[in-house]
């Protein structure tokens, strides 16, 4: 019977080690668990932060935009065009005196009625460009400008709602890392205390 019971007291003793080991690893693993929840969370709060930071510049350089057109600072487009139409009024002007004299000079025959013919199609030719230049400027002032302010407010407010809709989700991101840090400590906790049990 003594033998019985040694073999008893023996047999549970070899559970309850196995038991202990088993507990034990269940410790482990809820400790890794912990580990990568945390590595999780600051992960996902670094992210978070870029993210910020990307939406706060993108805000900002929709609002410098936006400031700059509204401030009438003009395009490189309409710069363009400016420069050109003064070219023209300049080659107008010229073309203009030029057909003038012409006119005064051909009646004392200094000039052919061929080259002041000349001079008069080299005048429409420069007001003809002119013209077009003048249209041009109406098209980018009323309409691509217009466009251009338009397209500017709605980035501006397409950006500020994504930076919202970013932060939402950032902040469930970070929610849901914070409540699965605090599951795990739980189960770490629960599984040390089972140990602890075990090992008495």
């Amino acid at each position: 019977k003594q033998e019985f019971a040694q073999a008893e007291i023996a047999e549970k003793s070899e559970l309850s080690e196995i038991q202990r080991r088993q507990q034990a690893l269940n410790v482990k693993r809820a400790e890794s668990s912990l580990q990568l929840a945390t590595d999780t969370l600051r992960l996902s709060a670094n992210s978070n932060q870029l993210k910020e930071q990307d939406s706060v510049r993108e805000i900002e350089m929709a609002k410098l935009m936006l400031k700059e057109l509204e401030a009438g600072n003009q395009s490189v487009d309409r710069e363009k065009l400016l420069e050109s139409k003064n070219d023209l009024n300049a080659k107008l002007t010229f073309a203009q005196q030029q057909r003038n004299w012409g006119k005064r000079v051909l009646k004392k025959g200094y000039i052919t009625s061929n080259q002041l013919t000349k001079f008069e199609i080299e005048l429409l030719e420069h007001q003809t460009s002119l013209n077009a230049v003048n249209r041009d400027i109406y098209i980018h002032d009323d309409f691509t400008y217009q466009q251009q302010l338009t397209d500017a407010r709605s980035r501006l407010i397409n950006v500020t709602s994504e930076k919202s809709r970013v932060d939402r989700e950032s902040e469930h991101s970070v929610t849901l890392a914070k409540a699965e840090v605090q599951r795990c400590r739980e189960v770490l906790a629960a599984e040390q205390e089972a140990l602890e049990h075990l090992t008495k």
